[in-house]
């Protein structure tokens, strides 16, 4: 509660004819140790498992499709559409993107997770 009482208190202090860029300067607060916190161990936890997930993927592609990238490359669909889902062999298009994808929706559920 005492911290809200302070930023109350700075917004206060803020002249009304200042600029914007004066004013969201007054609203920057340093990233709380909590927060980055929060943040590492998503990125870790995040990390993890995505490479776990598409060791898992890649194999059950390979047991299904007989392609090891195809499970990979699946995600790259949102960027390239429905009829590149289907591509089984290892592209910097696909594989890349789409394993970019899949890291990034795995940190973004850690940090739901983590928080």
């Amino acid at each position: 509660m005492r911290a809200r009482e302070v930023e109350l208190t700075m917004l206060r202090k803020v002249p009304h004819h200042s600029s914007t860029r004066a004013r969201l300067a007054t609203l920057r607060r340093p990233t709380s140790p909590l927060a980055k916190s929060i943040a590492i161990d998503a990125v870790m936890s995040g990390t993890a498992a995505s490479l776990a997930s598409a060791a898992a993927l890649m194999a059950g592609s390979k047991l299904r499709d007989g392609s090891w990238p195809g499970g990979l490359n699946r995600p790259s669909q949102w960027l390239w559409g429905e009829s590149e889902a289907s591509e089984r062999d290892a592209t910097l298009k696909h594989t890349a993107v789409g394993y970019a994808i899949h890291h990034s929706t795995s940190i973004f559920w850690a940090l739901i997770f983590e928080a």
